[in-house]
């Protein structure tokens, strides 16, 4: 398996950028992995407003869990320990610094630089989109089909991280929604929904991420 860590600036140890959902971008072009949660290579950028996982290893591969990942400025960055060890929020734009603690005596063994870059367009992609238009394919009565948001840059160019949303639909006759795992949707924001064909007609689904809402038509057919 060829190496996804990136080497830290004194040395000592290197960091692996990790995925909480096959929603992010640094899953999708990446299959070296079979996990998930399996080390990536770092993207360029992680969108503001999205969640992420980090992991930090000794020069020699191992996993280094001597140590605790801490963001300089959580103004930038802010952990998320009800989610699991090392997964962080991107709260701000800019250059955020991690630094590796060791237990015991926080002695900094080692540090990192990871971009936020706050989103510029926010858009609802499903599966089996047209791959050249992003339009989504129609979904048949009793059938369902996955959702997720997917973050771009002023350029164009997809954010990394896993960016959650509120999820309604203005035409529940036509469309049901569920949250991760086939729960409920309430009012607790989510990176992806499973939308539910309920009849035929045209249906919309809309979410509000980031201050941004954004609507998508989604066809039922018979």
């Amino acid at each position: 398996m060829r190496d996804l860590s990136t080497a830290g600036e004194k040395g000592d140890l290197s960091f692996g950028y990790r995925c909480l959902s096959p929603r992010d971008a640094a899953c999708t072009d990446d299959r070296a992995s079979p996990s998930l949660r399996e080390p990536r290579a770092f993207p360029a950028a992680v969108a503001v407003g999205a969640s992420f996982g980090l992991t930090a290893f000794d020069v020699d591969g191992l996993d280094a869990r001597r140590v605790r990942l801490t963001p300089a400025s959580r103004e930038l960055a802010r952990p998320l320990p009800e989610e699991g060890e090392h997964v962080f929020l991107a709260e701000a734009p800019g250059e955020v610094g991690f630094t590796a603690l060791r237990l015991g005596d926080s002695r900094v063994v080692d540090l990192f630089h990871l971009r936020l870059v706050a989103p510029s367009f926010v858009a609802i992609t499903c599966e089996d989109a047209d791959p050249r238009t992003g339009a989504p394919s129609p979904v048949a009565a009793g059938a369902a089909v996955r959702c997720g948001l997917v973050p771009r840059a002023s350029s164009g160019k997809v954010l990394a991280g896993a960016l959650r949303g509120r999820w309604w639909t203005t035409t529940p006759d036509v469309l049901r929604l569920h949250g991760p795992g086939g729960t409920t949707l309430g009012e607790a924001a989510a990176e992806e929904i499973t939308v539910e064909g309920r009849a035929p007609g045209l249906g919309e689904v809309t979410v509000e991420s980031g201050g941004r809402t954004v609507s998508l038509a989604l066809e039922v057919t018979p």
